[in-house]
């Protein structure tokens, strides 16, 4: 069993599952936005943004060395950057690290997130998918 956090292996073959349902997830994200009022809680935008992210980086990690981070997702980019060695593209690996940092906030805070604050976050989700993950 690994330990929670820890990479666990699988089939690289298994990348292009970990990326659809990324992309399934970054399109709920898309579609929530649309539905959102500009002044409602569009913290169901900003969870989805977050989760989008980390599938995309799972895809990649999956995909270039066949590991896959089970819960510990703020390691993420410094597992992607020790993967992806020189390829890695410093900028879009802070993004990642940026959003995954919003990820409790998002998912689990209290408080609303607001329409702008929700539309960044998936701003950022799909400047790190376009820019880098496909």
């Amino acid at each position: 069993m690994t330990p929670a956090g820890h990479p666990s292996r699988t089939t690289s073959a298994r990348w292009q599952d970990v990326l659809a349902d990324a992309e399934q997830q970054l399109v709920v994200a898309q579609n929530v936005l649309a539905l959102t009022n500009s002044d409602g809680n569009a913290k169901p935008v900003a969870a989805a943004a977050v989760i989008a992210a980390i599938g995309f980086g799972d895809a990649l990690s999956v995909q270039c060395g066949g590991t896959i981070n089970t819960q510990q997702h703020d390691r993420l980019p410094n597992m992607l950057q020790r993967l992806l060695g020189p390829d890695a593209d410093a900028a879009q690996m802070t993004r990642l690290g940026r959003i995954l940092s919003k990820k409790n906030a998002a998912q689990y805070g209290r408080t609303h997130r607001t329409y702008d604050t929700a539309r960044n976050y998936l701003e950022q989700t799909e400047r790190f998918t376009y820019g880098h993950a496909r």
